[in-house]
């Protein structure tokens, strides 16, 4: 259900406005159906320079205050990732439909009381596994679904950039306040996109290796069995050269054939044809796989990624990845650095 002109637009809060924040501002300023009201950030510096842009948003420096005060459609939560589980359970308790950036929090433990509350709210909520929404990887879903490689057989996976040559400043080099270091901020990504693609994993096994600073893992390799029996490998480093930008491949091998998805490019090859997909080799590139977007700012996924969320809020159902699926990939990378510490132990984890 998409509003019409003459109705009222989403009225949407933000908090957080660092480099996620305001994109999000912006892109939730510019859709036709939504217009961002207010923001909350303890720092006076963007919330100032956003007041001046657009001085049609109230400015809070306590987030509580902003959704105690303001009649809100929804929220943006882009805070440090210390931050994310409050900021989550407020708008939960005034059933205020919320979107989370990633990770959903540093830990399980932490997410318990937003996943406790969940249980007796059906209040629309998401975490901001955005790699979802690009078309590539997208895509690469409708293929699988398909069935047409048959029973998946192998799965390797990598996500790189070239970020961190020496030692980090700030929140997200601090294990307290981030969590972790490039598994749980950059190969979470994939981690979501694995068990989309394949269900929910039961078993993980891992190694990572820091560099810089102790706590905040440069390299990880883990290993996951999904409740089907297939296991996929997960390689990831913010370390390595020649990475500009963020550099994401998932490889699957299935009876039938093989699809390889990159950012931009999918590969599939089959034996036999299904009734969708040709046999031999078929290419996507990014002009195959283009859709329309209303705007572009920060790559169209964050744009198809936030139209969902809106559309969520205005049909009252759940959007995906909702705080289950994201508390999933939580478990995930917990069971990693606990297969890490004890010598890539296999650990197992437990489906809430």
């Amino acid at each position: 259900m998409i509003k019409t002109e003459c109705d009222d637009k989403l009225k949407i809060g933000i908090i957080g406005l660092g480099r996620m924040g305001l994109m999000h501002a912006a892109v939730f300023n510019s859709l036709p159906i939504s217009k961002l009201v207010a923001v909350a950030d303890t720092a006076s510096f963007p919330s100032h320079q956003l007041g001046i842009i657009n001085p049609n948003v109230t400015i809070y420096k306590d987030s509580n205050e902003m959704l105690d005060k303001e009649m809100l459609d929804g929220v943006l939560i882009a805070s440090p990732v210390f931050n994310h589980i409050s900021s989550s359970l407020s708008c939960l308790e005034k059933d205020i439909p919320f979107l989370v950036e990633k990770p959903l929090s540093l830990n399980c433990v932490q997410a318990l009381p937003l996943i406790e509350l969940l249980k007796r709210k059906k209040t629309t909520n998401m975490v901001g596994y955005v790699y979802r929404f690009q078309n590539s990887f997208s895509k690469a879903k409708e293929i699988l679904d398909s069935n047409c490689l048959g029973a998946i057989r192998s799965v390797k996976a990598n996500i790189y950039i070239s970020q961190i040559f020496q030692k980090g400043k700030g929140w997200r080099y601090d294990h307290e306040l981030s969590g972790g270091g490039v598994l749980i901020s950059l190969g979470s990504h994939v981690i979501d996109l694995l068990t989309w693609y394949l269900g929910n994993v039961h078993k993980v096994s891992a190694y990572t290796k820091s560099l810089f600073i102790d706590g905040i893992e440069d390299f990880a390799h883990v290993i996951l069995e999904h409740n089907n029996g297939v296991h996929s490998i997960l390689d990831t480093s913010w370390s390595l050269r020649f990475k500009r930008k963020i550099d994401v491949k998932i490889q699957l091998s299935g009876e039938n054939g093989e699809l390889i998805v990159t950012d931009d490019e999918i590969n599939l090859f089959l034996e036999n044809p299904n009734n969708q997909y040709l046999a031999g080799k078929t290419v996507f590139n990014a002009v195959d796989l283009y859709k329309p977007v209303l705007m572009d700012i920060g790559t169209p996924k964050f744009t198809f990624q936030n139209m969902h969320f809106l559309e969520s809020i205005l049909n009252k159902s759940q959007a995906n990845p909702n705080i289950m699926q994201g508390f999933h990939v939580q478990q995930i990378i917990d069971a990693s650095y606990k297969s890490s510490k004890e010598d890539n132990t296999s650990i197992k984890i437990q489906i809430q």
